[in-house]
């Protein structure tokens, strides 16, 4: 799971849906970069921010504005017990 980094939490709930459909968009396309052919060149722009990641934060962000709607934070702790001897 990447780091979370709440770059979608201040905008409204409309734009952070706008930009998960988008994600879910690209991600259906299998679209990871983009390929621009013009006058016999070619260009290839890889995207500032993964579809994937951009799924991940506007989900999170989703969570943070509305969370009656889209389900509240899941919070796991996990404890390790090491035995040395």
């Amino acid at each position: 799971m990447p780091e979370l980094l709440r770059l979608f939490f201040d905008l409204p709930e409309a734009d952070v849906l706008d930009i998960r459909n988008c994600a879910v968009k690209l991600i259906k396309e299998g679209k990871t970069i983009m390929k621009v052919g013009a006058g016999g060149k070619e260009a290839e722009k890889q995207f500032s921010l993964p579809p994937s990641t951009m799924l991940f934060e506007a989900n999170a962000a989703l969570k943070h504005i509305n969370p009656a709607v889209y389900g509240k934070k899941i919070r796991r702790t996990f404890t390790t017990v090491a035995r040395f001897w």
